[in-house]
């Protein structure tokens, strides 16, 4: 159980590190425009509905 523990949470991790380099890149594409965060919600939206239903 606890192995699967640590599974869980190295998983969290390595979708966390992924949704900070969207926000990077978003952030330098976006640079100066205000389109910076509705395009980041989106990514995340979408990041968190695929992390949690698998899609």
């Amino acid at each position: 159980m606890l192995e699967r523990i640590r599974d869980i949470r190295a998983s969290e991790r390595r979708v966390y590190l992924r949704v900070r380099e969207v926000f990077t890149c978003c952030a330098r594409l976006s640079a100066g425009r205000r389109l910076a965060r509705p395009t980041l919600s989106l990514g995340l939206c979408n990041t968190h509905r695929a992390a949690l239903h698998g899609v």
